[in-house]
């Protein structure tokens, strides 16, 4: 049922292009795919700018960014904003969501927040290990963002009980809320 529901707001949504049904554009595959083509067609310099501290918390899975406290790191977040002009304004810097040796989850950087009036997405991945030339910095790892981002629109038709269009019938990480029949769920939904 809630896949039936969701659909329908999604079909409300597209019909009534006047009414926001979904607030949240990073709920809306179109939205996405306009901030996949800002970060794609990012300038080297400009995406090393912005991300460098997000491509190191990716790579440092040891804790040590964080505190001592910290039996395993879960998934590093990055906060994007886009202008209605489709340019990249503001990123947040990671924040990091990961256990404590008491089996709490935490997560730094909570009050890190973007400026208001501007879309704001989320980049989602876990720490990882890379070999020597897996996702050099910063083109590869560039790749490695919108592919993510791909992810999250696959994510959201699975959420619909749709199956996503060929583009982004991909592997990798997405949304990262769960159902437990492992769907995904839009907040509130």
């Amino acid at each position: 049922m809630q896949q039936v529901r969701i659909r329908a707001e999604y079909a409300a949504h597209a019909h009534f292009e006047d009414e926001d049904i979904i607030e949240d554009p990073a709920w809306l595959p179109g939205e996405i795919e306009r901030a996949m083509e800002v970060i794609r067609t990012l300038p080297t310099e400009t995406f090393a700018e912005h991300f460098r501290e997000y491509y190191d918390a990716v790579r440092d899975h040891t804790g040590e960014r964080i505190d001592d406290d910290v039996q395993a790191v879960v998934r590093i977040r990055k906060l994007i904003y886009i202008s209605d002009d489709n340019e990249l304004v503001h990123t947040t810097p990671a924040k990091i969501q990961y256990m404590d040796t008491d089996g709490e989850t935490q997560v730094t950087n909570l009050s890190a927040e973007g400026p208001d009036g501007f879309d704001s997405f989320v980049v989602t991945l876990p720490p990882l290990t890379f070999e020597r030339d897996d996702f050099e910095f910063p083109e590869s790892f560039q790749a490695l963002v919108v592919s993510n981002l791909m992810c999250q629109i696959r994510d959201i038709y699975l959420n619909m009980g749709e199956e996503p269009p060929t583009e982004y019938q991909v592997e990798g990480i997405g949304k990262t809320a769960t159902l437990h029949d492992g769907l995904v769920s839009r907040p509130n939904g």
